[in-house]
Formats: structure tokens, C-alpha cells, sequence
């Protein structure tokens, strides 16, 4: 997640310095942090101890509490896992297919944006400090909200190519 991170903020510098070569090389690090983060998390929600850790988080949540009736803990951790494995298998192919990948990053987008509405229903900061002490699930949604716009800032650079007429966003050296 660290190497998704550098290359977000690689790409806003080389952005904000008019850098193209450095943008399409920050580009890199950004796509390789989605799968390091999609594929790792993704293989351990088939884990009992994923499964328990993140029961807590969805059961709070409208969104995501009806999966537990028909499929129980370890299901719906099964299925969250499936979801994030085809969608990090999508973006893998980014250097050769961008058009499959940009249907991956919306999967991460959309992945990212619902993870985020933890936030209405869990507490985010310290027990006992209030804002602006994060606690655990404040972290936790915190480094999604950087996955986000790293997965949005891919998706643009295939807007900007497509736009452009370069083809790929992965045309990097």
C-alpha cells in the first residue's frame, strides 16, 4: 500500500511540474500498489481470523450486515475476497488492456467509496480524544480513502490517453 502511496504522490508532483515522463512512471507504482493491496486483502478474507476482523466493521453497516443471514461470517468474507480478487485480476491488466482495467478501477472505485461509508456507521476517532486522534477504524478508512483517489487518478490517465489518442496509459519507459 506504502508503494501505491509514492506513486500517488509522485504523480501529483510530476503533475504539478508539467513532468509527462514522470507522470506515466508515477503511474506504475500507483497500479502496483492497487493489486499489492486488491490480491493481499482480497486472499485474506478467506481466513477465519479476516473473516471475524472484518464481521465487526459490516455487521454495523446497512450496507453490508444482509450478507451475513444467508451467508454467514465466513461467506460473506468469501465473497467480499472473490470481489476483490476479480477486481485486482481486472487491473492487472492495465499494460496490455487498459479498457479491461478501467472496469477493474471502476470495481475499486466503487470497492473504496463503500468501504468509506463505514464511516456513518462506526466511530472513527480515539475512545476518551475525539477529532482529531484517529483510531483504528479511522485509520483503516483513511488509507482507503488514499487507495481511492490513487484507483481515480489511474482511471483519468486512461481518460487523458484515450483522449489524446495514445492508446495506453502504460505506455511508460
Amino acid at each position: 500500500r506504502h508503494r501505491g502511496f509514492a506513486g500517488l504522490a509522485w504523480g501529483v508532483f510530476a503533475h504539478e511540474r508539467g513532468c509527462g515522463r514522470g507522470r506515466e512512471r508515477a503511474l506504475w507504482p500507483l497500479w502496483a500498489g492497487q493489486l499489492l493491496v486488491l490480491v493481499w486483502i482480497g486472499l485474506m478474507k478467506f481466513t477465519a481470523v479476516e473473516a471475524e476482523g472484518v464481521a465487526g466493521l459490516m455487521r454495523s453497516s446497512p450496507l453490508f450486515s444482509w450478507l451475513y443471514g444467508p451467508l454467514g461470517v465466513q461467506g460473506a468474507s468469501d465473497l467480499i475476497g472473490l470481489i476483490e480478487l476479480l477486481t485486482a485480476a481486472l487491473i492487472a491488466a492495465w499494460p496490455w488492456r487498459p479498457q479491461v482495467a478501467r472496469w477493474g478501477l471502476l470495481a475499486a472505485v466503487f470497492t473504496y467509496v463503500l468501504t468509506n461509508t463505514f464511516l456513518l456507521s462506526l466511530p472513527g476517532w480515539q475512545p476518551g480524544y475525539g477529532f482529531p486522534f484517529v483510531g483504528g477504524t479511522g485509520q483503516f478508512l483513511l488509507k482507503d480513502g488514499l487507495l481511492l483517489l490513487g484507483a481515480v487518478a489511474l482511471l483519468r490517465a486512461g481518460a487523458a490517453d484515450r483522449r489524446s489518442g495514445s492508446g495506453r496509459a502504460a505506455a511508460a519507459a
